[in-house]
């Protein structure tokens, strides 16, 4: 048994107290949150040590390791909305799935299908251009911006 736990950088500040709000930055000018990931650990161990039931909890933070522009107000509400059907299956006991969009909808969608088989999508198709136009990514074959390429 094993369960897989994403959560954003900057969630749940709320339970860090009034002081957890303070504009503190890093030496990169980002500012700094309270690290939800150690006191969700905390707690998790917490609860199944009165349960007396053993588990084994790996923590990877790889917030300082990827980077990225800030989200647009289009991928924060996409963002929002897969957390929050995420959470409602979690709380619902709902196991062995991943919360996506299908035709237009949000879905529990089985693991088994989601790893069924290898998908694979081309590199000099059009699919991954519109993803280097939509994300504003170089096109890595030669560096230059996807809008400079010729189609």
């Amino acid at each position: 048994d094993h369960a897989v736990i994403v959560v954003a950088e900057g969630a749940g500040q709320e339970h860090f107290g009034k002081n957890s709000d303070a504009a503190i930055t890093d030496a990169s000018g980002n500012k700094q949150h309270q690290d939800i990931g150690d006191l969700l650990c905390e707690k998790i161990q917490q609860h199944f040590e009165l349960k007396q039931h053993p588990v084994n909890i790996k923590y990877l933070d790889p917030s300082y390791s990827v980077r990225s522009a800030s989200a647009s107000s289009t991928d924060r509400i996409y963002c929002t909305r897969l957390a929050h059907s995420a959470v409602h299956a979690a709380m619902a006991g709902k196991t062995g799935m991943m919360v996506s969009r299908w035709s237009g909808c949000f879905a529990h969608i089985p693991l088994g299908m989601v790893t069924r088989g290898r998908r694979k999508i081309d590199p000099t198709g059009s699919l991954w251009r519109t993803v280097l136009e939509a994300t504003g990514q170089p096109c890595l074959s030669n560096g230059a911006h996807p809008a400079q390429q010729p189609l």
